[in-house]
């Protein structure tokens, strides 16, 4: 089925196929988890120095 088709695409479309699987969603919650909580943490600083001024 896949004998004529070129390589690169072959290559963008598995590439698509694992970007839309979960090991590349999950990846990309990690990557991004210590940056949300980073954030996170300043905001309630912040909120909490507000009301407390």
């Amino acid at each position: 089925m896949t004998e004529g088709i070129s390589p690169d695409i072959k290559r963008a479309y598995n590439r698509v196929r694992y970007e839309k699987s979960r090991e590349y969603r999950r990846r990309y919650y990690l990557e991004h988890h210590e940056e949300r909580l980073a954030y996170q943490r300043e905001y309630r600083k912040a909120a909490r120095g507000e009301a407390r001024g």
